[in-house]
């Protein structure tokens, strides 16, 4: 699109559409993905096969992306993987949260409502759908969200153990 700037080292694959005012810093691999307007991608992000990110979506620092529809506004700024998700608009992740998309023997979706925030350090087991304005916070591994303006918290005892296994 119109005043797209690529930036060094990116390679674009497949069948790929990159809209207008895009730009993808150095090192992205895009394939076979569709790139709205005024979106920001990377450095070093990977936009996988069938890809759908909407108007001023933000991808960031190694951040990588499979089959996923990202609706307009969406941020995953690093660190982060986003497989087989629906993410509506205006959701956010935060660093190193992970949609858990694979179970051993199926791959499931996950999505995550409008305005979602999803916390640093997050596991998202799908199949799964965290509620419009759902919170989930820094360190949660979650499985179920069924409510409207909800915080999730999945965090158990915190235990030492030395090097023989004893809890200290």
């Amino acid at each position: 699109g119109r005043d797209t700037l690529i930036e060094p080292g990116c390679t674009i694959q497949g069948a790929s559409r990159i809209g207008s005012a895009v730009h993808l810093k150095p090192g992205c691999m895009i394939e076979s993905s569709v790139i709205g307007d005024e979106s920001v991608i990377g450095p070093n992000a990977h936009l996988r096969p069938d890809c759908r990110l909407g108007k001023g979506v933000r991808i960031g620092n190694y951040v990588e992306v499979k089959n996923s529809v990202l609706g307009d506004g969406v941020k995953a700024d690093h660190l982060s993987y986003v497989g087989d998700a629906d993410v509506g608009a205006g959701a956010a992740f935060g660093c190193g949260s992970i949609t858990v998309n694979y179970d051993w023997s199926e791959k499931h979706r996950t999505k995550v409502c409008e305005r979602a925030r999803i916390g640093c350090n997050v596991n998202l087991v799908a199949p799964l759908t965290p509620a419009y304005y759902a919170f989930v916070a820094a360190g949660s591994t979650v499985s179920k969200i069924s409510a409207r303006d909800v915080l999730a918290v999945s965090s158990g005892p915190h235990n030492n153990f030395d090097c023989s296994g004893a809890r200290r």
